[in-house]
């Protein structure tokens, strides 16, 4: 059986979704001096951009290694940290082309910066806290935001969005478990019946009492109402 989507196409663009607004630029990707200071120790322009712009990316929206090719990063960006750093955006172009490269620079990247990685741990941690959420709210979109603000703000790598989604889904299936076993251990025999009653149908009728119980008395009118 093919799992559930809690999330829509949009909604998962947005979670990862880089600003290209000047507002946006500003106050997520404006380098510190400590920043540029370490990536001018870097050799050659090429290198200096790729990884400051990784370091950019890293911090938010939190995946600094890109899985096909750097072209992904929008031009905004690169023009804005380039101006930070006074090289020609054109750099860019030529950095890393072998994954190989971003995957090392990104080791590097990582014990500069003090992320790290999201592994088996970290993921029981993620669901555990969005256990917690999930017991509030069954919307997927509000547990992936909070999902994706606890990694950075934990200073872990955020892993691909289905990751996420499927973090989600695993909370809340544990939620709904916790919530049944609370309302289910308040039950008296009594009540068990009665609600297995309601699964049965009704006299010459081809619904159960649980379905009658759900349709609407009539319409939704201002008559029905009074």
């Amino acid at each position: 059986m093919p799992r559930r989507s809690i999330l829509s196409a949009v909604e998962k663009e947005g979670l990862i979704a880089i600003p290209i607004d000047k507002e946006g630029l500003i106050e997520r990707y404006t380098l510190c001096e400590k920043d540029i200071s370490w990536v001018n120790q870097r050799r050659g322009d090429q290198n200096r951009l790729g990884m400051a712009i990784q370091i950019c990316l890293l911090l938010y929206p939190g995946q600094g290694l890109l899985p096909n090719s750097p072209t992904q990063v929008p031009n905004e960006l690169v023009t804005w940290v380039a101006k930070q750093l006074n090289i020609d955006p054109d750099q860019w172009d030529g950095y890393a082309l072998r994954s190989e490269t971003r995957r090392e620079h990104l080791l590097v990247l990582r014990a500069y910066l003090k992320i790290a990685a999201f592994g088996i741990s970290e993921r029981r941690q993620l669901v555990l806290a969005l256990t917690n959420l999930a017991s509030q709210s069954d919307k997927g979109i509000v547990l992936a935001e909070y999902a994706v603000t606890h990694l950075r703000n934990n200073s872990i790598i955020v892993p691909n969005i289905d990751v996420i989604e499927r973090a989600c889904a695993q909370a809340l299936t544990q939620a709904n478990r916790q919530i049944f076993k609370v309302l289910h251990s308040s039950l008296t025999a009594t009540h068990k019946e009665r609600l297995d009653h309601l699964l049965e149908r009704r006299t010459q009728s081809t619904v159960t009492w649980l379905t009658w119980m759900r349709q609407s008395p009539g319409r939704s009118n201002s008559r029905q109402m009074i």
